[in-house]
This record gives structure tokens, sequence and C-alpha cells, in this order.
């Protein structure tokens, strides 16, 4: 017996899940913390995607509506557009592109080509785009998920650059752990 993500690791290679669901959340601060390093620790090692579910979420009609969190850099590199896909026609759901802008910039200058390569990866799933401006990105991620009553995000971490900085305490807190949305996340 190993680590709960070394274990999880081992039978994954074994069992070749489509994907692994944990829990963000336990009852006291132990819980939550052990649930939250090993979620975390999931995210970063496991090769297959991890949805993080908050406690009491309840899937009563199934995933319908997806949320995909997409910066619209390196699209072509960096999205595992088969995943989505295939997760997508699985649940027979609608996907959002979701865009946030930080910092008041309306878009980069790659955006627009950066949108087209996107749209043309996913064009058979007839993503709708949405382009949120907010001072925060995964707060307004969790806003527009919870107003748009979306049933899952997915998160594309980039890199170990972009991981360490998507998984920071604080994007951690925000993002994964105090959604009320389960968060997926798919490697590039």
């Amino acid at each position: 017996m190993g680590s709960v993500v070394d274990e999880l690791l081992q039978l994954c290679e074994q069992v070749q899940p489509f994907v692994v669901v944990m829990g963000t959340k336990g009852h006291t601060n132990f819980e939550r913390t052990i649930f939250g390093s090993n979620t975390l620790t999931a995210i970063k090692k496991l090769h297959w995607p991890v949805i993080g579910v908050p406690p009491g979420k309840e899937y009563g009609e199934g995933i319908k509506k997806i949320g995909l969190a997409c910066d619209f850099k390196d699209v072509t590199e960096t999205t595992p557009a088969g995943a989505i896909k295939d997760l997508v026609k699985e649940f027979n759901g609608e996907l959002h592109v979701i865009n946030v802008d930080y910092d008041n910039q309306q878009f980069a200058p790659e955006t627009p080509e950066q949108s087209v390569l996107l749209h043309t990866m996913l064009e058979e799933l007839n993503p709708q785009y949405h382009f949120i401006q907010h001072k925060d990105i995964e707060d307004g991620i969790n806003e527009f998920a919870e107003k748009n009553n979306l049933d899952l995000i997915i998160a594309i971490p980039k890199k170990h650059k972009l991981l360490e900085g998507l998984f920071k305490k604080s994007s951690t807190k925000q993002l994964v752990f105090e959604s009320h949305v389960p968060v997926m996340c798919v490697h590039e």
C-alpha cells in the first residue's frame, strides 16, 4: 500500500478509466486537507481526466451543460480536443467555451486566430462562446457557471508552469474547492 495517488495511478494503468472522480472537501478540516491534497496531486500526476466534485453535488438530469475554460493560447498544441469531444458526446451535452478578460484588454492580439483554430477543432459540437470581463479569472468562471447552470467545468492545466500557476493555493481554493460546479482537469 502506497499513497492514495500512487495507488490510483497503479489502478488507472490497469483499468484505463474514462475519468477519475474525486471529492474536493471533507467534513472536517483534516478531511478537507487530505481530500484536497489528494485531489490536487491526482490532477497533477494522473494522465487521465480528474473530476473534482464539491460536497453535496447531485445530478438529477445528468451532465448536459459543459463549460470549457479557455485562454486562447496555443490552442492547437494544448487543447485535448478528442477528450473534450468524447465527453460532450457521451453525455449528449452542449459546450460553452468561456474566456475571462481579467486585465480589461478586450482580447489579446492572437485571440481571433486562436478562437478560429479552436472552433475548427470543436465545430462538430457547435460550441457557444462567452467572453467575460472580470478582475479574477477563477471567480469569473465560477460566477458564469453558476449563473448559467453549468453541470461541469473543464480546465486544461498547461505544462508545469501553468499547472503551478493554476493550482496556487488561492487559485485552487477559488476554482476547484470553492466551486459549486464539478471541475474536470484534462491534460493537454
